[in-house]
């Protein structure tokens, strides 16, 4: 009797064991597959190096056995720092002097056959990147570097000399002790450079990606997919009219081509002087969001040839020389 009682107690043991590991699986699964996380909050609660912590253990589980944490993250994290906290990117610290030694991300041969550049496309977070699933068999992954270079291509066949800024931005942060929060000091500080060495640099495109899903930044008509344009305007700059002006202009112009192409224009800002996005520098600084993660490489080039021939008209009017 005392065996048997022994063994039904290790039975009811084992059952209770199996009975809550059951639970905590089904509630892990809810708590990643419903969207109850509040990922935002989480982001903020906790610094980065939590979140790796954290990865390296429970979310390796959960990624390997219930679900992929990795996309709600990244995507959560870009809408915390793309959209609800654009401020942080504009902590500009010009008592400091920081290292100037050249990091280039990728050799442009091209660069110095461009005489006299008009325009000057640059990003300010280089390695967003695109859907590739169409690249998965290249191990190519698209990004917005990869748009910026298509995108002078296009402009420099119109006739508008173009460069693109090479100089990796992460090195930059890395080599001065800064963080990814600090990425428009790194390219305000290779802005002023490429203005110095280029003096006919009139126009400055920051071309980022947004986090937005493909519900909101896919157009389809003209029997093509096309990758939709949010525009960005600080407000806090001293150029904010002027920078409106011009983003008016070619939001205008895109919309007559092809209505839907725009996302219109988000303007944010509020008197902290925060919400520059180095449009302090000059009166035609365009910022834009071009597509989304979802959106694939081709869908972006779709619509590069649009903005190319809008900004062809724009430069072309002379109203911003």
């Amino acid at each position: 009797m005392r065996k048997k009682f022994i063994s039904e107690k290790k039975s009811l043991k084992l059952i209770k064991i199996l009975t809550y590991l059951f639970i905590f699986y089904i509630f892990i699964g809810v708590f990643y597959n419903s969207n109850k996380i509040n990922i935002k909050e989480f982001v903020y609660n906790n610094t980065l190096n939590k979140i790796v912590r954290k990865k390296s253990n429970i979310l390796n589980f959960i990624e390997n056995n219930i679900a992929n944490p990795k996309n709600i993250l990244y995507t959560s994290f870009n809408n915390l720092i793309s959209k609800d906290n654009l401020s942080v990117f504009n902590e500009y610290d010009n008592e400091n002097s920081y290292e100037e030694e050249k990091s280039v991300y990728v050799e442009d041969p091209k660069e110095e056959d461009i005489k006299e550049p008009l325009v000057y496309i640059y990003n300010t977070h280089q390695l967003e990147e695109y859907n590739s699933t169409l690249f998965n068999s290249y191990n190519i992954v698209p990004n917005v570097m990869i748009a910026s270079y298509t995108l002078r291509e296009y402009l420099i066949d119109k006739g508008i000399n173009t460069i693109v800024e090479t100089n990796n931005i992460k090195e930059y942060l890395n080599n001065n002790g800064l963080t990814y929060y600090h990425s428009y000091r790194a390219t305000k500080h290779y802005m002023k450079q490429a203005i110095e060495k280029y003096p006919t640099l009139n126009y400055f495109i920051d071309l980022h990606r947004d986090s937005a899903n493909i519900n909101v930044t896919l157009l389809e008509a003209n029997n093509k997919r096309y990758a939709r344009v949010l525009f960005v305007i600080g407000t806090d700059n001293p150029y904010y009219e002027k920078n409106l002006s011009i983003t008016n202009e070619i939001n205008s112009k895109m919309e007559e081509k092809l209505p839907g192409i725009s996302r219109g224009i988000m303007k944010t800002g509020d008197g902290s002087g925060d919400y520059v996005f180095n449009q302090d520098l000059h009166p035609n600084m365009i910022l834009l969001e071009m597509g989304g993660v979802d959106n694939t490489i081709e869908e972006v080039y779709n619509t590069l040839e649009v903005v190319s021939d809008v900004l062809k008209e724009v430069i072309h009017g002379g109203n911003y020389g």
